[in-house]
This record gives C-alpha cells, sequence and structure tokens, in this order.
C-alpha cells in the first residue's frame, strides 16, 4: 500500500462542489494509521501561499476507507467525519454534526464502510447487488 495522501478544501454548503460523503464505522480508535495531509498555508517570510505536508494519524478504518475510494486516475472529493468536524471543540462539533444530514443529502454519493472484506461477506454484498 502507497501512503494516503490528501488535502483540505473548505467549501461552502450552499454551492458544493462534487462530492462521496463516507460513512464508516470507527473500530478501535487506539489503532492508528498515518495519511499525509497537504495544507495551504500563507508565508509572510515569502510573502506568498505555500503548501506544507503534514502527517495525521486517522483510525485504521478510516484509513482502509480511504484506500478503498481512492483512484489512480483522479483525484476523489471525500467529506469525512473524523477530519472534517472539530471532535475537540464540543460546541462546534455539536453545531457541525448538526448539519451531517444535509452533508449526506448534498453528496454526490455516499460509501458505507464496515470494514475489509472477512468471513465470505462478499458473497453478502454480491447477493445485495
Amino acid at each position: 500500500d502507497e501512503t494516503v495522501q490528501c488535502g483540505l478544501l473548505y467549501c461552502s454548503l450552499k454551492h458544493p462542489p462534487k462530492y462521496i460523503a463516507i460513512s464508516y464505522t470507527w473500530g478501535d480508535v487506539s489503532d492508528k494509521r498515518n495519511i499525509l495531509m497537504l495544507t495551504k498555508k500563507y508565508s509572510l517570510s515569502l510573502g506568498k501561499e505555500e503548501y506544507i505536508c503534514t502527517a495525521v494519524s486517522v483510525t485504521a478504518t478510516l484509513y482502509d476507507a480511504l484506500n478503498a475510494l481512492r483512484s489512480d486516475q483522479e483525484d476523489v472529493l471525500v467529506w469525512i467525519d473524523g477530519l472534517s468536524i472539530n471532535q475537540a471543540d464540543t460546541d462546534k462539533r455539536t453545531r457541525q454534526v448538526r448539519l451531517m444530514t444535509e452533508i449526506y443529502r448534498n453528496a454526490s454519493k455516499v460509501a458505507i464502510w464496515l470494514g475489509p472484506e472477512a468471513d465470505n461477506s462478499d458473497i453478502a454484498l454480491h447477493l445485495l447487488q
């Protein structure tokens, strides 16, 4: 597996781009993986914007979900509660959680990640198709 690389994009809910909203099991929160997060910051010393790449720790289930959604041909725009919602700030988290219905409704697709294939789960998914 290659390292998952992401960028952060701030968008309005009034005119959002096409995105996939992902619903996933959080799993064991102590089981972590690193993804690379590209962020844009303004550098006063350079007088221009620069991109900074930072390792961000996420749950193994989120890492697996991102791996499952990635594409070699194009960027995939995904809304992820674990990265989009400030989990440490209770007031902000409460306000942001109230928007989740709208976020899922506006998504071009909703992906559900229950975990990697196990115990013949591929058979169950085949039956659902």
